[in-house]
């Protein structure tokens, strides 16, 4: 006969405690035809988010330890959502959208009821990946949080000011991911500077109470089109 398969659902506040977890959230069951009943195993899980930060034309497809992780490809910008997975150093391999051909090889550290995102950045031609924990838990009471990433490969250290008031965050070069900090929720002119110079204005940001952001800088200023240098806000809870 065939077992009755379940699929664990994530809670994002609650516990990592699921059903046995067969990569990325496929219970493992172990079942008596005999008896016609399923067990349930615990086992430690984490959560994994996959980015493609990286500016151009290239959809990717990711692995871990060797497993093909279901789903489509995902191209500049699109994100999978956070995957229930095995904790511990897991290989983690990005391709080429839908195939094999491997881009670049990393092994993640993931821990016990914590939230990562790994981001496909870098050039198309030099890729690299920007490993974050993401702090997914609640804001201060009436407050949202947000962090700020530099993931523009052509950009100098970069600063994040509210229009007309208070500098976020200050200096991040490449690569630099910064501590999320309590804001109040308001409609934001955001600007992305260097030094005193204006790159990229980004109105009408919208962060509401009670949730987790992160904004990170992309493209290129060099580029155009969907390239080009600008932010873009994720909402990660």
């Amino acid at each position: 006969m065939k077992p009755e398969l379940k699929v664990a659902l994530l809670n994002l506040r609650g516990s990592f405690k699921v059903l046995a977890v067969l990569l990325l959230g496929i219970v493992v069951l172990t079942v008596s035809c005999k008896k016609d009943r399923v067990e349930d195993v615990q086992v430690d899980a984490s959560a994994l988010n996959v980015m493609n930060a990286s500016p151009g034309m290239l959809a990717i497809s990711f692995f871990l330890d060797n497993q093909f992780v279901n789903g489509p490809a995902l191209l500049f910008q699109q994100q999978s959502g956070y995957i229930v997975t095995y904790t511990g150093n897991r290989k983690f391999d990005v391709t080429v959208g839908g195939t094999t051909q491997v881009l670049t090889t990393n092994t993640l550290s993931l821990q016990k009821d914590l939230y990562y995102t790994a981001f496909f950045a870098g050039t198309n031609a030099s890729p690299i990946i920007v490993f974050t924990q993401d702090d997914l838990s609640d804001p201060p009471a009436g407050k949202a949080k947000i962090r700020f990433i530099n993931l523009s490969p052509d950009a100098t250290a970069l600063d994040l000011v509210i229009k007309g008031g208070a500098k976020l965050f200050s200096g991040l070069s490449f690569k630099t991911v910064s501590d999320f900090i309590a804001i109040d929720p308001a409609v934001y002119s955001f600007e992305l500077r260097s030094g005193e110079t204006v790159n990229k204005e980004m109105t009408s940001v919208q962060l509401t109470a009670g949730k987790v952001y992160t904004l990170w800088a992309k493209g290129l200023l060099t580029g155009t089109g969907e390239t080009a240098f600008n932010g873009q806000l994720t909402t990660n809870r």
